[in-house]
């Protein structure tokens, strides 16, 4: 599949998340939650109690009163784990992995597209005004298939939205070097609502099944922090040295 150009200028400029990210936001029903989940936070109705004008519990009408500068804040006063880093697979625009380089996290993140420079260097000025620790962030700009990293070096993995987008002999090979080789959270999740779960082969652009079948499978990988419909986090190979009381 030719994933270069799949994903690329008009794709991105139509895609989930594009109405939060022109409101300098994350989405709280995907991008957001995966990173309470990296940093412990792991029931999704603490985020909805700090944040009740997202509206319902599945974040879907978020109205524009939060800003990301909120997000982080929550984040930094109600962690109980402070993840190192970071492995993002399928990185969009660049909105978390910004967000992460803006808290001083180490990100390495993986964006097939052909305009990923152009959106992560808009994503920073439009977020962050550039204040930035760009040696934060490094961007692979390739496919997940020629990818191999050495992934005992993070102790988070985050798919925001892109498992479905991989096919799955495509994803294979890393799901078994992350078997073999990785110790720490790994977090999938898309939009928490049924419309979003599971999500169904239909084309090129979700050609593979993310269903409960998928997510029990990876559930036995490790020891489940948070499931909830297109939401998990599991804590593969067994629990971590980051968490804190």
């Amino acid at each position: 599949m030719d994933y270069k150009n799949l994903y690329n200028d008009d794709f991105f400029n139509k895609s989930d998340g594009i109405d939060q990210w022109r409101n300098n936001i994350l989405k709280f029903g995907d991008a957001f939650a995966a990173l309470c989940y990296a940093h412990g936070i792991n029931y999704y109705e603490d985020i909805l109690k700090h944040f009740p004008d997202i509206s319902d519990i599945y974040g879907r009408f978020e109205n524009g009163n939060y800003t990301i500068y909120d997000q982080i804040n929550f984040l930094q006063n109600n962690k109980k784990r402070t993840p190192q880093n970071i492995l993002e697979i399928g990185g969009g625009r660049g909105e978390l992995a910004c967000t992460l380089g803006y808290m001083n996290i180490n990100i390495t993140s993986i964006e097939v597209s052909k305009n990923a420079y152009e959106w992560y260097w808009k994503t920073a000025q439009k977020y962050f005004n550039d204040k930035i620790n760009l040696n934060k962030i490094n961007l692979i700009n390739d496919s997940i298939t020629n990818v191999n990293l050495n992934l005992s070096q993070y102790d988070t993995i985050i798919m925001v939205e892109s498992l479905e987008h991989i096919l799955e002999e495509d994803f294979k090979p890393f799901l078994n070097n992350m078997i073999n080789n990785f110790k720490g959270y790994f977090i999938v999740t898309n939009w928490l609502n049924h419309k979003y779960h599971p999500i169904k082969k239909s084309g090129d652009i979700h050609c593979r099944d993310v269903d409960d079948n998928l997510y029990d499978y990876f559930e036995t990988l490790g020891i489940k922090k948070f499931r909830k419909l297109s939401h998990l986090c599991v804590d593969i190979n067994g629990k971590t040295t980051l968490e804190t009381n």
